[in-house]
C-alpha cells in the first residue's frame, strides 16, 4: 500500500491510515481529544454518560429512528460492511429499548467550557455546516468512518433524549467526521431533519458538522507495523518449532524401523544356524 505524504512537513500521515478499523477509530478519537484538551486521555464515564427510564413514546420514536439510520447506512455501504463496522461480534443488531427500563448512552466528549471546536482542531479542520463555537455543556461525537454518519446522529439523538428525561441540559453538539464529500451535504442535511432534538439544536445554531482528517504519528504507525511483524515472526518461530518436532519424530520412527529391520535380519541369521 502506497503511504500518504506527510502533512505540514510534520511527522504525520495525512488522511486515512493503514491502521486496522478499531485501532484507527481509537487513534482518531485520541487525536481529537488532544486538539480539544491538550491531552488524549478519555474523560471519566460518569461525565460522558446519561441514564434514565424512557416512556413508551420515546422508545417507539428512538426505535424508528434507529431503524431508519440502520437502513440508510445499509443502503450506503451494504449489509456486510455495516455489520463489520457496528456489530463485529454479533449476527444481529442489538435489541431495541424497552419502555420503563433504564437505558444509557455515552458521548465521546463533554465540553466543560465554551469551545470553538474548529479553532481547537486547527490546520486541516473544516466546518461543513453549522456553528463550531459551542457553549459549555455541549457534546462532541467523533467518527473516523463516514459510513457512521447516520448511526452517529442516532447516538446523539438518544443521548439528548435521555438527558432531557433526567433533566440534564445539553446546550450544543458537534459531529467530527473523517469525510467531506460534497455529494453528501444535501443528503446529510435532509437526514438531520428526521432527528427532532438534534434538528432543534441545528435550528438554534448549536450544532455543527466538522471534517478533521485522520492523522496518525509515523512513530505510532511504525510501532503498529513492528507489532504485526513481531507477531508474524512469533508465528513463524512457532511453526518452525513444530516442524522441528515433527522431523525429530520422523527421525525417531525411521531409527526404530531401521533397528527393527536389523533385529529381524539377525533373528533370521540365527534361525538358519
Amino acid at each position: 500500500m502506497q503511504p500518504n505524504n506527510p502533512r505540514d512537513n510534520a511527522d504525520q500521515w495525512s488522511e486515512a491510515t493503514s491502521l486496522p478499523g478499531q485501532a484507527a477509530g481509537d487513534d482518531y478519537e485520541r487525536s481529537v481529544r488532544l486538539r480539544l484538551f491538550g491531552n488524549d486521555e478519555a474523560q471519566d464515564d460518569d461525565v460522558r454518560t446519561v441514564s434514565a427510564r424512557l416512556n413508551a413514546e420515546d422508545c417507539r420514536r428512538l426505535a424508528q429512528l434507529w431503524f431508519n439510520a440502520f437502513t440508510a447506512s445499509e443502503e450506503s455501504i451494504g449489509n456486510a460492511k455495516l455489520f463489520a463496522l457496528f456489530f463485529p461480534r454479533a449476527s444481529n443488531p442489538p435489541p431495541q429499548l424497552v419502555p420503563e427500563q433504564r437505558a444509557s448512552a455515552v458521548t465521546d466528549v463533554w465540553l466543560h467550557e465554551r469551545t470553538d471546536v474548529l479553532a481547537r482542531l486547527g490546520v486541516g479542520g473544516e466546518c461543513l455546516f453549522g456553528n463550531p463555537d459551542l457553549p459549555r455543556g455541549s457534546i462532541v461525537e467523533v467518527s473516523v468512518n463516514g459510513a457512521r454518519f447516520y448511526m452517529k446522529c442516532y447516538q446523539i439523538e438518544k443521548f439528548l433524549t435521555l438527558a432531557q428525561s433526567m433533566g440534564r441540559r445539553v446546550r450544543g453538539a458537534a459531529l467530527i467526521i473523517n469525510k467531506k464529500h460534497i455529494e453528501c451535504y444535501s443528503r446529510w442535511g435532509e437526514a438531520l431533519k428526521k432527528f427532532p432534538l438534534l434538528h432543534h439544536l441545528q435550528d438554534n445554531n448549536s450544532f455543527c458538522l466538522l471534517f478533521w482528517p485522520h492523522s496518525v504519528s509515523m512513530i505510532r504507525f511504525q510501532d503498529a507495523l513492528k507489532d504485526k511483524d513481531d507477531a508474524l515472526k512469533d508465528k513463524d518461530d512457532e511453526l518452525k518449532d513444530k516442524d522441528d518436532e515433527l522431523k525429530d519424530k520422523d527421525d525417531e520412527i525411521q531409527r526404530k524401523a531401521a533397528h527393527n529391520d536389523a533385529a529381524e535380519d539377525t533373528f533370521s541369521e540365527v534361525k538358519r544356524f
